[in-house]
């Protein structure tokens, strides 16, 4: 399946990745530092990773790969729009100029969520909760206004989180689950693999070990077994390019000056709150 670079959609880029491009992922940068939901811009978060990268080189433990492969993968990619989708839905509700929009564009993304949820896309699913979870994003006033049917979304999609977080082979959870279109969360995936690489590969006398590269090796078979299997719906390209082109132009800004823009972002202070206390302190001032 051939994937435009400028419209990165998520089932073709899982469906170019191979199991070998789980490997080896912390040598290129990849870490659970890129777990921490920011209020930055993505082409900032990944200029920041590639710098600390350079300044800190992989170190000389033990691996099995002679040469690192290309940071350029399919894999790379997919969280690179991950992180961009979680910038763009943070930004979209900041940039809302009334609170009844903004309880709207919030509860769209916690029921869109919800589907992807349902249907195992946990990437896209992942990317939107990341968003929800800015900083900035949690703080806002609207969440007050929510109604408890989109509270009860958050917590169950939080509690898919951690489901997610504690196993690795938690998508496998009951005999059908290869049967079904699955599309995991690609960062989350990959910290289970760094942590069944963790340590040597082989014993004091040179040899191999070789239950740990076979549990490795069952953890990213999940891969393969998730790929032979696709969604049958047709993709809506004219969607696609709508949302592309509104990634794109959030794609350079900070949440937070978006954030400054409108109002409906910040606590009201109460009826003559602050100005009721200036006028106080003024004609203390003048009354001396």
């Amino acid at each position: 399946m051939d994937v435009d670079s400028n419209k990165p959609k998520v089932q073709g880029l899982f469906q170019l990745t191979h199991p070998v491009h789980y490997l080896d992922s912390k040598s290129r940068g990849i870490t659970v530092a890129l777990t921490m939901t920011g209020t930055r811009a993505p082409s900032m978060i990944r200029l920041n990773s590639q710098t600390q990268l350079e300044e800190n080189p992989t170190n000389t433990s033990s691996s099995l790969f002679e040469t690192k492969m290309s940071h350029d993968t399919a894999v790379q990619r997919m969280i690179d729009h991950a992180q961009e989708v979680s910038h763009w839905v943070a930004s979209e509700i900041v940039s809302c100029s009334s609170g009844k929009s903004q309880i709207a564009v919030l509860s769209k993304f916690l029921h869109t969520a919800q589907i992807c949820k349902e249907m195992r896309n946990y990437s896209s699913c992942m990317a939107i909760l990341d968003g929800l979870e800015n900083l900035i994003i949690k703080q806002l006033p609207v969440w007050k206004n929510l109604s408890g049917k989109y509270i009860d979304i958050l917590e169950d999609l939080n509690n898919t989180r951690m489901f997610l977080k504690n196993d690795a082979r938690s998508l496998m959870d009951n005999k059908d689950s290869h049967l079904f279109p699955t599309i995991p969360s690609i960062l989350l995936f990959l910290l289970h693999v760094q942590q069944q690489e963790i340590g040597g590969f082989t014993l004091a006398n040179q040899m191999y070990k070789w239950s740990k590269m076979r549990s490795i090796c069952q953890v990213i078979d999940q891969i393969r077994i998730f790929k032979n299997h696709i969604y049958g719906f047709e993709p809506n390209y004219e969607l696609q390019d709508i949302l592309q082109q509104r990634m794109r132009e959030f794609s350079g800004q900070d949440v937070h000056i978006v954030a400054s823009q409108h109002d409906t972002n910040y606590q009201k202070m109460p009826s003559g709150g602050i100005s009721a206390a200036f006028r106080k302190v003024r004609k203390k001032v003048q009354a001396k």
